[in-house]
């Protein structure tokens, strides 16, 4: 009875199964497998089913057992009841082997015994009136007695008794592995045919017999501007103007297994509403047997160009007669076929001579690449005249028609282009580029000579590197054409120094370079120097007025002697057979140039010679530019504080802020040491504001904790490129914004120099300082050029005594009587008086006696950091002494 019941089960299940995938698989219609399936499900089949179970059994079990596809039961707990021949047969067991086995356990990879478990338990609960219409349908892989795995597509399906309780489960399935592995090819394939089309730059598409397109490359939807979803799906031929449709249903059509590639031209209405002309090449895709045309394969280019370039090959041809330009044919054999009248005019004895006329010189020799091209381009000259010729071969008449132009004021231009590439136009000498050229030929010649002969007789290379002392004054005083006058000049002079053999070239604005060759040793390159400077001795005459002039010359040499053997220019140098050591033309530009300008440093000679230590001061130069570029990204900086006290109590009343910097490698750096450095470079800018900011933070600290010390102040210098910048004022209020200090408790110190170069703007500037409460202070006073008479002009709080006065207080001389004249100054001014530089108690001791009220110096303490000034203060205003 259970087995008729289960088969009264599976029957349906098994014919619908069977028959759906048999139909799905083939591409029938599916309302076939619905009805089917449906006329088996009605009750009056199900009883007619029961009643031939009960009858026929042994038929029943044989349609089981004879299936192509699996059959298992399983009961409630999962063990195997039942089993089909086809399930024994492809999973390699015999029925002892698995009857009453774990199903799950026996035939489920572990990885996915988890869902399918999942999915018996909760058939367990389900409602038999509500599931047995219900299969589940799953896909898991299964595994075979020798552990291979195969993929099955089950219906499952819960058979239930009539308490309701789950009797067991009744699956059908069918082996899916070859099938699912010919879909992972396939779409394998498809990848990589898209990946390859999808990289090409020509447009390509596929499309069935209609045009509908099936596949388009980036490179189609880009052309048309268009998307996939715009063309996919869609034809091709409403982009084809009318009259090329036919044409191309007629094209497709004679494509065949036969003839499964041809080529096509037509036009091609853009979105744009612009048409243009394409080529296509189409080619045929077959099914796998190759017997049947599925899709066809396009790729096309844009040749519209090209038409157009035809279009007005013949329209030329048409207008032969009017063109000014001359216009030959000529046959394959080199025979001439027409001349037009230009031609004629210009050489009437052309068709004489045919091919032996420069005209034609060549042309047989181009006959079989003209041919294949279908046209070439080519320059030819004629007595003095250049013509560029375009060459075509005329399929349908079956010669070369050539087009010339007259191209000589092109070629002209051309060369005088190049002339200017290595020439330089003001002064007619080499420039830059020819110069480095010649330079690294000498160099080549230099090293041909070491190796042909020997050291005996040295063949030097010297580079000389001139600059015009002053000419930038020549140009703002006389004006720039003046200038380019004296450029003239000067190079004409120099040129008279000069053996023929020597290159000369401006290298750019009054810099000049010169090369001499295979000289013996320096005292020649020495003499030329000293030639040049002698010629400056006379004055140069321009535009009515006489200037004299001097050069600073820096001088080089390509080998150093074995004499005095040392790698210079600090790094390893070329090394030749042993003997000497070579520079490159480069190193070679570069000392002369380092020699220059020291020569323009010291000013009191015209010329100096490199040497390695110059080499080395321009690396420790620029070291430390770099250096100073990490050092404010790294934060390497630190502020030191002096204190200012007053010389009557010794009391603390402020500090001045100085910058410090704390290298890595070199330790504490003073600013003597790096400020020049950061001045030339602009990095002094952000420099003194972060200086700024930090003392500003500083002095607020201070103040919070020393409010028995009051008022203490922060003196900070300003530097003359925060002078020049237009939100000066509003980046000082920024700093005392965020930091919170009293704008009375700042004092900015500035230099004389600073006050009178830019009186009114400075005066401006101090204005504005002074309304916000922000102190003003003169630093240095007496060693600059500031006109006494207008220092009430200003509205300064303090003056600070240089420490050159302050040094030579005592000594003998008039140093007290300035020190008094200053202070007596400042008083009648009612202007604060600080001493710098106090180093003594009797410098001290003279300044009070002078009536200066405040002072600083070494006598007091040297700058120290934050936490040493704080010491200073909690140690009490009497507890200073010398710092030693």
């Amino acid at each position: 009875m259970i087995l008729i019941s289960l088969l009264t089960c599976l029957i349906p299940c098994l014919f619908t199964f069977v028959i759906s995938r048999f139909f799905l698989k083939k591409n029938r219609c599916v309302k076939q497998v619905t009805a089917i399936k449906s006329q088996l499900k009605s009750p009056e089949n199900v009883r007619i089913s029961s009643k031939l179970l009960h009858q026929k059994t042994d038929i029943n079990s044989i349609l089981i057992e004879t299936s192509a596809a699996f059959f298992v039961v399983i009961d409630s707990d999962g063990k195997t009841l039942m089993m089909n021949r086809c399930f024994l047969r492809v999973l390699g067991y015999t029925v002892d082997q698995v009857l009453g086995t774990d199903y799950l356990s026996t035939f489920i990879p572990e990885n996915e015994r988890e869902s399918l478990a999942k999915i018996f338990i909760e058939a367990r609960n389900f409602v038999p009136l509500q599931q047995l219409n219900q299969p589940i349908e799953q896909e898991t892989g299964v595994l075979t007695n020798n552990g291979r795995k195969i993929l099955v597509e089950w219906r499952i399906q819960p058979k239930f008794r009539t308490n309701g309780q789950l009797e067991c489960f009744c699956c059908t399935g069918i082996d899916v592995t070859e099938h699912r592995q010919s879909q992972e090819q396939l779409h394998h394939s498809q990848e990589k045919y898209c990946s390859i089309v999808q990289e090409q730059t020509e447009p390509i598409c596929r499309f069935v017999a209609d045009g509908t397109l099936t596949f388009v490359n980036d490179a189609y939807c880009c052309y048309f501007s268009k998307t996939q979803e715009e063309l996919i799906g869609h034809s091709f031929f409403p982009m084809i103007p009318a009259q090329y449709r036919d044409k191309i249903h007629s094209h497709l059509a004679k494509l065949s297994l036969s003839q499964p590639v041809t080529t096509r031209e037509y036009q091609v209405l853009m979105p744009n509403g612009e048409i243009r002309w394409q080529q296509w090449t189409d080619q045929v895709i077959t099914n796998k047997q190759g017997d049947t045309i599925v899709e066809f394969q396009s790729i096309g280019r844009d040749i519209t160009e090209r038409r157009l370039v035809e279009q007005e090959s013949s329209r030329l041809a048409s207008f032969a007669l009017l063109d000014p330009n001359p216009i030959v044919e000529i046959n394959l054999a080199g025979q001439v076929l027409y001349l037009n009248p230009q031609a004629m005019q210009l050489w009437p004895n052309l068709r004489q001579r045919g091919v032996h006329h420069p005209f034609l010189a060549g042309i047989p020799s181009m006959a079989k690449a003209l041919q294949r091209e279908g046209s070439l381009r080519r320059e030819v000259k004629i007595d003095q005249v250049y013509y560029e010729q375009v060459l075509h071969y005329v399929e349908e008449i079956s010669c070369f028609r050539i087009y010339a132009f007259n191209i000589t004021e092109r070629k002209q231009a051309e060369a005088q282009l190049i002339y200017n590439a290595f020439y330089d136009q003001l002064t007619g000498l080499a420039n830059r580029a020819l110069f480095m050229d010649r330079l690294r030929r000498a160099f080549r010649v230099a090293k041909q000579h070491r190796r042909i002969n020997s050291l005996d007789r040295p063949y030097l290379l010297a580079l000389l590197f001139l600059d015009l002392n002053r000419f930038q004054l020549v140009n703002d005083s006389l004006g720039n054409q003046v200038g380019d006058q004296l450029l003239r000049f000067f190079a004409h002079r120099i040129e008279t120094c000069l053996r023929p053999t020597d290159t000369l070239a401006r290298l750019g604005g009054d810099e000049f370079a010169i090369i001499l060759e295979g000289i013996e040793d320096i005292t020649q390159a020495t003499r030329i120097a000293d030639a040049i400077d002698n010629t400056l001795s006379l004055p140069f005459c321009l535009d009515k007025s006489e200037v004299f002039m001097s050069v600073s010359i820096g001088i080089a040499l390509s080998t150093v002697l074995p004499v005095a053997p040392k790698i210079s220019q600090g790094k390893q140098l070329e090394e030749e057979g042993g003997s000497s050591l070579v520079l490159q033309p480069e190193d070679l530009l570069r000392n002369a140039s380092i020699a220059m300008y020291r020569a323009k440093a010291e000013a009191q000679s015209c010329y100096v010679i490199f040497d390695s230590t110059m080499y080395s001061h321009a690396v420790d130069r620029l070291q430390l530019e770099t250096d100073l570029r990490r050092a404010i990204e790294r934060q390497e900086f630190m502020v030191y504080y002096q204190p200012i006290v007053s010389l009557a109590t010794g009391q603390i009343i402020g500090f001045e802020a100085l910058l410090r910097w704390q290298h890595p490698q070199r330790g504490l750096v003073y600013p003597t040491e790096f400020i020049p450095t950061a001045e030339e470079t602009g990095l002094i800018s952000p420099m003194d504001w972060w200086t700024l900011r930090q003392a500003c933070h500083q002095m607020k600290l201070w103040q919070e904790e020393f409010q028995d010390i009051q008022p203490l102040t922060i003196n900070v210098n300003l530097s003359c490129q925060q002078f020049t910048q237009p939100d000066l004022i509003q980046q000082i209020d920024a700093i005392l914004q965020e930091t919170e200090l009293s704008a009375n408790s700042l004092k900015l110190e500035i230099t004389e120099s600073q006050v009178m170069d830019n009186p009114d703007l400075v005066r401006n500037w101090l204005l504005q300082l002074k309304q916000r409460q922000i102190n003003l202070c003169i630093d240095d006073f007496g060693t600059g050029y500031s006109s006494l008479s207008r220092l009430d002009n200003f509205p300064i709080n303090t003056l600070k005594i240089d420490r050159s006065f302050v040094s030579r207080i005592g000594a003998p001389g008039k140093n007290a009587e300035i020190i008094q004249a200053i202070v007596n100054l400042a008083q009648t001014l009612n202007i604060e008086v600080v001493a710098e530089g106090i180093e003594a108690s009797e410098q001290a001791d003279s300044l009070l006696a002078l009536q200066c009220e405040y002072g600083q110096g070494y006598l007091f303490s040297k700058p120290v950091d934050s936490h040493a000034a704080r010491k200073l203060l909690m140690d009490g205003v009497n507890q200073l002494e010398i710092n030693n």
